[in-house]
C-alpha cells in the first residue's frame, strides 16, 4: 500500500511519539484505522497487530522530524498493510 505523508500529517504530527507522529497520522486515515492500531517506530511500523518494515525513506524522515530537522511531505510503500 502506497503511503502518503501530507504537510497536515507533519504539521499535527507529535516528535517521538508512535501513536501521532505524520506517518502513523498518514497509515491511521489511509487505513481507516484508530490511534490504538497504528504505532511506528524508527524501524517498523505495527498496524493491526502486524510488524511492518519501513523503507530506509520513512525511517531518514521519523529521524529527522524527531530531531527537529526540516521535513517534506513523501510517500512511500508499506507492504502488508
Amino acid at each position: 500500500m502506497k503511503i502518503t505523508v501530507t504537510k497536515e500529517d507533519i504539521q499535527k504530527g507529535r516528535r517521538e511519539n508512535p501513536w501521532f507522529c505524520p506517518i502513523a497520522r498518514a497509515i491511521k486515515r489511509q487505513c481507516k484505522l484508530t490511534r490504538s492500531t497504528v504505532s511506528v517506530g524508527e524501524r517498523t511500523a505495527t498496524v493491526n497487530h502486524k510488524i511492518l518494515n519501513i523503507p530506509k525513506s520513512a525511517q531518514s524522515f521519523i529521524d529527522k522530524f524527531d530531531n527537529k530537522k526540516s521535513v517534506k511531505p513523501f510517500s512511500f510503500y508499506l507492504v502488508g498493510a
